[in-house]
């Protein structure tokens, strides 16, 4: 095969993974949903979904986002989550990141089972998630205050 044809090939394999790997999202999506549902234990968690590829999280009056995108790890097309905390209109920062395969397995630790976790399995989008959240809420740096005394 010429290297014109290798090439469509090879961008048209990645354009099925990527249809795949955006379907699996989607999933991760629908799942978020819950969060916000009247039967969830937990009130005040905010899901806005902007479009297929980003999902607006706010919990405790922070604002979060869940961007997906397919990245390219050793050589092999993967899909991406990936988890920021949203400062102001211009500036992110990066919390957690996980990537899945084409059956929508995480690259994350398995429960203590040792069941593996999906992307597109609700329990483990809302555990994977609700970590998240719980992991940066109490990461947040202490502020020791000091007396000061003015002479």
């Amino acid at each position: 095969m010429n290297s014109a044809g290798d090439s469509l090939e090879k961008l048209a394999q990645a354009q099925r993974r990527y249809g795949k790997f955006k379907e699996l999202f989607r999933e991760f999506q629908q799942n978020l949903a819950l969060l916000h549902g009247d039967r969830f234990p937990l009130k005040g968690i905010g899901v806005d979904h902007e479009d297929g590829e980003h999902s607006n999280l706010s919990f405790l009056d922070r604002n979060y986002c869940i961007e997906f995108k397919m990245v390219s790890v050793d050589g092999v097309l993967k899909g991406s989550i990936t988890f920021y905390r949203l400062i102001d209109d211009q500036t992110k920062n990066l919390l957690q990141r996980a990537t899945f395969n084409g059956q929508g397995e995480l690259d994350v630790e398995p429960t203590p089972e040792g069941d593996p976790l999906y992307v597109d399995d609700d329990s483990s989008c809302l555990g994977l998630v609700l970590e998240w959240l719980k992991s940066e809420i109490y990461s947040l740096p202490v502020i020791r205050l000091e007396r000061v005394f003015w002479l």
